[in-house]
């Protein structure tokens, strides 16, 4: 597990990345704090994340795909995507941009998926660990799979 900070301008956000390879290592805002696996991951903000991809996207891509992370994010909308999966579109803020797609597990546990969309709501913060799949170029967005509702 890797923790870290990010300064967004004078106000320092506590980030941890689960698992997100490298994230960090050369930029100088973003430095290792201290903690083990038991320690409580604090979400990386959702905008954060989408920013540090289309800034730099191909860094982002290294550090962070196919590698577990714990976002916050607020609820625009739950249900079915345009391929059947339960999903949450997601943004930074309410009635916001959507930045990220966050797909709940899909294969075995699909019933039990929706039925946990069910108790999320639009407007509502969540804080979900996902791995971080792709970026989608067409229209800038954040797709995150396999997804736990962790808060």
């Amino acid at each position: 597990m890797r923790h870290g900070k990010i300064l967004t301008g004078a106000l320092a956000l506590l980030v941890v990345l689960t698992g997100c390879a490298g994230a960090g290592a050369e930029d100088p805002a973003f430095t290792p704090a201290s903690g083990g696996a038991s320690a409580t991951p604090t979400p990386v903000q959702i905008r954060d994340l989408h920013d540090q991809f289309t800034n730099d996207r191909t860094r982002a891509e290294k550090e962070c795909y196919g590698q577990s992370v714990t976002v916050r994010a607020v609820v625009l909308k739950t249900g079915a995507s345009e391929y059947g999966t339960p999903t949450i579109e997601a943004s930074d803020v309410r009635n916001g941009t959507h930045l990220a797609s966050i797909v709940l597990p899909y294969d075995d546990r699909r019933a039990e998926s929706f039925r946990r969309l069910e108790s999320v709501k639009t407007g509502q913060e969540i804080a979900a660990t996902a791995t971080c799949n792709v970026f989608v170029d067409r229209n800038s967005i954040l797709i995150f799979k396999n997804a736990e509702i962790v808060e």
